[in-house]
């Protein structure tokens, strides 16, 4: 194993998500799973092996960024969940940017400012 890349988050994932196709794969109706399944197997193995570390790196930043992203937008629905009495979220239409105001009364205009790119922009609530 000299030289070699290892084990890392998303070879993990791929034997994981392997294992699962596969036990899925004993339904009559999911055989197909089993090919799926095995090729995911052999892409972590090979990741575990190679030698281009550059590479793997890559892959794991790329795997790693879209895992951040995920968790970021599921934190923020389970906020907009616990909170949706007292706030309400709006998307600022020019930065994109999350914001969180206190919930106003039901069919007024407010005023937002946007903290980021300091931008005013009029929402309905």
């Amino acid at each position: 194993m000299m030289d070699r890349y290892g084990s890392d988050e998303l070879s993990r994932l791929l034997s994981r998500a392997a294992l699962v196709l596969l036990l899925l794969s004993f339904i009559p109706d999911l055989r197909f799973l089993f090919l799926i399944a095995f090729v995911l197997l052999l892409l972590s193995s090979l990741r575990c092996l190679s030698k281009d570390k550059y590479a793997r790196q890559g892959e794991r930043s790329r795997y790693l960024s879209i895992q951040y992203k995920l968790k970021k937008e599921l934190q923020l629905l389970q906020d907009r969940w616990r909170e949706r009495k007292t706030h309400r979220y709006y998307r600022c239409p020019h930065c994109k940017t999350v914001i969180r105001v206190t919930r106003p009364e039901r069919g007024k205009k407010i005023v937002i400012r946007c903290p980021m790119c300091r931008q005013s922009f009029e929402k309905k609530t």
